[in-house]
């Protein structure tokens, strides 16, 4: 395994700048994702990490050894790529020897290796079966056993279950986060899945336009977001957000008014007001609002509701008898009210914000 020191990396054409002065420290043997929107540049920052695109500025290093200018063969990395890039004339076991020969692995040697790869992803009977007679799911497994069979020090993943069906995608994650479990290799996984990304990663870095917006744990980016970015890209259903002021005694938008307890100025401040759906409850007071609509998923109720010139969503149990037209009142659970700065997006210190 290896860590990785992405120091002020920039890569850019022309005038127009992809990754903008980038750093990330990715400790050896973590399961760190990118994760963003499509043309954010998480893909082009896995590419500069393999070798295959250079930065513009900054300084790539595995453990402290700077590797700007080490061609891609030389960094002992294996990447597993959306297309999966097998051989499609070659069987399962000549696209995970291939590798080894190119390596001048002995023959006794290789089929070991193979036999060994195969048996921890259960592909042993897809030997002989050329590449394009297998599914998708056996695609994948393939490819990562090509990966795995190199014993690289890093892996790296660029969006590799996007063309699987949602069953095959949740049973591959749970595959790949065991992987990791068993190898321990550092490992770097692109997605814009942020379901992906909060069931697999040790730490994910949220990326837009080019820029890290915040870096850490899932758990702590999904309860602490940093900007409104992240809080409306990283959760499903994505969180509320109410545009308004702080003014003395609460939160005031449109006609809509929560009152809270929060330590601020006296003036009124600009803000948007975000809350999870799950933290919207029915409340005997609270905001009027009105039902447009109900989705029943079976463990849980989406209710939307227009509340005043906004729409909001509620996550409530299967036991909600809420029907379209109903009026209700909607309050929020305490300590779940995120605050963020109206102009620059960013969060708020309002850890001691209480309805």
């Amino acid at each position: 395994m290896a860590a990785i020191s992405l120091d002020h990396i920039r890569k850019s054409y022309g005038a127009h700048v992809i990754v903008d002065n980038l750093c990330i420290d990715v400790q050896a043997g973590e399961f760190l994702t990118l994760l963003g929107p499509s043309g954010c540049g998480k893909s082009t920052i896995l590419r500069m990490i393999a070798g295959l695109d250079s930065p513009s500025a900054g300084g790539i290093l595995f453990d402290g050894r700077r590797m700007n200018d080490v061609l891609p063969a030389d960094r002992n990395i294996a990447m597993v790529f959306q297309s999966y890039a097998l051989y499609p004339h070659m069987t399962v076991r000549q696209n995970l020897e291939y590798p080894l020969r190119k390596r001048r692995v002995p023959a006794q040697q290789r089929a070991a290796m193979v036999d060994n790869v195969a048996g921890i992803l259960q592909i042993g009977p897809l030997l002989d079966r050329r590449s394009s007679q297998l599914s998708g799911g056996q695609q994948q497994r393939v490819a990562l056993g090509r990966a795995m069979i190199r014993s690289p020090d890093v892996f790296l993943f660029d969006e590799p279950l996007s063309n699987l069906d949602a069953t095959l995608r949740a049973h591959m994650r749970a595959e790949i986060i065991q992987l990791h479990q068993r190898l321990g290799k550092t490992m770097v996984y692109v997605t814009h899945d942020q379901i992906e990304a909060m069931t697999m990663s040790t730490r994910i870095a949220v990326l837009e336009g080019g820029k890290l917006l915040q870096l850490g744990p899932p758990a702590e980016v999904y309860a602490r977001p940093a900007t409104r970015f992240v809080a409306s890209f990283v959760g499903t259903p994505r969180m509320n957000f109410l545009p308004g002021a702080l003014v003395p005694g609460g939160f005031r938008a449109d006609g809509l008014a929560l009152e809270i307890a929060v330590a601020h100025a006296a003036d009124a401040v600009r803000v948007t007001a975000g809350v999870r759906p799950q933290d919207l409850l029915l409340a005997k007071d609270g905001l009027p609002a009105r039902v447009t609509l109900v989705e029943r998923t079976g463990q849980e109720t989406l209710v939307t509701t227009s509340a005043g010139a906004q729409t909001l969503v509620l996550r409530l149990d299967e036991s909600c008898k809420l029907r379209i037209g109903d009026e209700i009142a909607i309050g929020v659970r305490p300590g779940k009210l995120h605050l963020f700065d109206e102009a620059s997006g960013e969060r708020l210190g309002n850890d001691d914000c209480h309805p």
